[in-house]
């Protein structure tokens, strides 16, 4: 497959631009180009997902969200000393974004409505960094399970590691 730039890099420059101005249609178009002729691009996995949770497109959110799972856990695997794999925000090799994966699939899944598969993407998130679970009280997708028992245990629990 051919891209309208001379070079991966300029795919990915302008993706993450499109990313960074909120640009959302674009980026997804750009991040769905790059993960086609480079699996490696780690960001783009996460623009892909990211993307379509800002365009509304929930169903279609949750799926790549998995695709970014495991693609960044397979280049997490792979990588070594040598290879640094690039992420989102300022991340970088010490910084895990599977945390903030499961973190935006669970938000999803709350809000369709699905509680056990979401409360599970919340334990998900908060094994690599339990500073999620207090991020979810103040979250909109959660906000049907504010008062919600088991909710809160799950999220205060958190709280007192």
């Amino acid at each position: 497959m051919s891209v309208p730039f001379e070079t991966l890099d300029d795919l990915e420059t302008a993706m993450t631009e499109a990313h960074a101005d909120e640009r959302w249609e674009e980026a997804l178009t750009l991040a769905d180009q790059l993960v086609l002729v480079d699996p490696d691009a780690s960001p783009a996995w996460q623009i892909r997902a990211i993307s379509r949770t800002y365009l509304m497109r929930h169903e279609e959110a949750l799926g790549a969200y998995d695709d970014a799972l495991h693609h960044i856990g397979r280049l997490l695997d792979e990588a070594d000393d040598e290879v640094e794999v690039e992420f989102l925000d300022g991340g970088d090799a010490d910084t895990d974004p599977r945390a903030v994966l499961h973190f935006n699939r669970a938000c999803e899944l709350a809000f369709l409505g699905r509680r056990e598969e979401a409360f599970d993407g919340l334990r998900a998130s908060m094994a690599y960094d339990p500073n999620f679970g207090p991020a979810a009280r103040r979250d909109d997708y959660f906000k049907a399970y504010f008062r919600d028992p088991e909710f809160l245990e799950l999220t205060r629990s958190a709280t007192l590691n």
